[in-house]
């Protein structure tokens, strides 16, 4: 039987938690070889750890009474051999902390741990169970102890040895993501996945008692995130951009990182082209920058709102809109109706930026000037400061970026191919895709922003 369950807990609640580990494990420590790039936002202090009551299990210690969510997808595969994903975004707030995964379900298990911040992971298995292997992922490096006789491996961007998105909710881009790598290198169908914001302990056990709803598709984009009309296509590829064409008009339009495919959509109405290469993108609504400030365009019909403010570039982070004004520092608004206020949240004002595109993804900042041969990386975070990448191979207009998939993402004049794909960790050219082919009316894209699709 192969079902999907999927359960958000949100309830504000103090938990307990659980640190214990079987005797006769084996630790590998892996110390990170790079300064950390990015961090994340200030957090609540961590929740104290409680031991556990006698004769109980916990099945998390994700920290809800601080707002976060955990999330849990069973999808009820079993026989053989099962496959396990943990995603968390850190353990605690600040510095290298523990995550225990105890497993207590029957049968033999591979598992894939993944944080972004750099985690221990202490993995225990009850008597009869078998861990066979454990995969360690995160952008900072990882270590663990793990039962004897498990095989373990590590990937990591501090290392140069990174190749998975960092997931830790359901449903995302990033954890589908992370999924499909994690079948990809075991082998296996997924048989759960656990998550969490921020978490110190996970329970691996039974399924549930309660009959599970009718299976759920994975999604193609964030939870909210609506496609152009008639370019479902687009969106199962393994990954896919949302972009501006500007020619004659400017038109909405998605392109298909495996095959270069471009789809046209609707055109934005009275939007003239400003030559301002970012984007935002959040549920059916896009945004750019116009001579005007910051341009809300809706995906169904071209239809725009201005907002008069500063707009130099735009992105979106989450539900968050990113505007970087023309006198420098980057706005957090919460919503379009506050960026028409000017009612910004926060200023991030990062240091050694000199850029006029911006992207950001899981609490980093990339930028580049409109025509270079390198990019800017920061973590998201006042008074961050940038590191250079160069773009190898590549000196020429930057029309957009993004990140996807540990890739990033550089739109391109068509003369030059339209979309190119580099390393994120070492800039090594991977691959150039002819979008535009010879198309003159359109020399190239005007801003991307991406997703991973249904082929990831």
């Amino acid at each position: 039987m192969n079902h999907t369950r999927i359960i958000t807990f949100t309830v504000l609640a103090s938990l307990v938690g659980l640190v214990a580990v079987g005797c006769g494990n084996r630790s590998v420590d892996e110390t990170p070889k790079a300064p950390p790039i990015a961090d994340p936002p200030p957090e609540q202090p961590p929740l104290p750890p409680q031991p556990p009551q006698p004769g109980t299990s916990l099945e998390h210690q994700c920290a809800v009474s601080a707002g976060y969510a955990y999330y849990l997808l069973d999808t009820h595969v079993s026989g053989g051999t099962e496959l396990h994903v943990v995603g968390v975004y850190e353990s605690r707030s600040g510095g290298k902390g523990t995550v225990t995964i105890e497993v207590s379900r029957p049968g033999r298990h591979v598992l894939v741990l993944s944080s972004y911040e750099p985690t221990h992971w202490k993995v225990s298995a009850a008597a009869g169970v078998i861990v066979e292997r454990v995969l360690l992922n995160g952008y900072h490096a990882q270590s663990a102890e793990v039962p004897a006789g498990t095989a373990l491996e590590s990937h990591d961007h501090d290392t140069n040895n990174y190749h998975y998105e960092i997931g830790y909710k359901w449903p995302s881009d990033d954890t589908s993501a992370l999924i499909g790598t994690a079948q990809t290198l075991t082998g296996l169908q997924l048989t759960s996945f656990r998550g969490c914001y921020r978490s110190t302990h996970f329970t691996i056990g039974e399924d549930a008692p309660s009959q599970p709803p009718p299976p759920v598709e994975p999604p193609t984009t964030s939870p909210s995130a609506k496609l152009l009309p008639g370019c479902a296509h687009i969106a199962k590829e393994s990954a896919y951009c949302m972009a501006l064409l500007e020619g004659g008009d400017v038109r909405l339009a998605m392109v298909g990182l495996d095959s270069g495919q471009l789809c046209s959509g609707s055109t934005a109405k009275n939007l003239q082209a400003s030559g301002n290469a970012s984007l935002g993108w959040i549920g059916d609504k896009v945004y750019a920058c116009s001579r005007d400030g910051v341009v809300e365009i809706n995906i169904a019909d071209g239809a725009t709102r201005v907002a008069n403010v500063s707009c130099e570039a735009v992105t979106t982070h989450g539900s968050e809109i990113l505007v970087m004004g023309f006198g420098g520092g980057i706005k957090s608004y919460a919503s379009f109706d506050d960026v028409l206020k000017d009612k910004a949240g926060k200023t991030y004002n990062i240091s050694g930026v000199f850029a006029s595109r911006i992207a950001a993804r899981d609490g980093q900042l990339v930028f580049a000037w409109h025509s270079t041969n390198e990019v800017q990386l920061a973590p998201l975070r006042d008074g961050a400061t940038v590191s250079k990448l160069p773009l190898a191979g590549y000196d020429d207009w930057v029309d957009g970026l993004d990140i996807v998939g540990g890739k990033l993402v550089v739109g391109t004049p068509f003369r030059v191919g339209g979309i190119r794909l580099f390393d994120l960790a070492t800039g090594k050219h991977l691959k150039t895709l002819n979008v535009g082919g010879t198309n003159v009316f359109y020399p190239g894209v005007a801003g991307i922003r991406c997703a991973a699709g249904a082929g990831s």
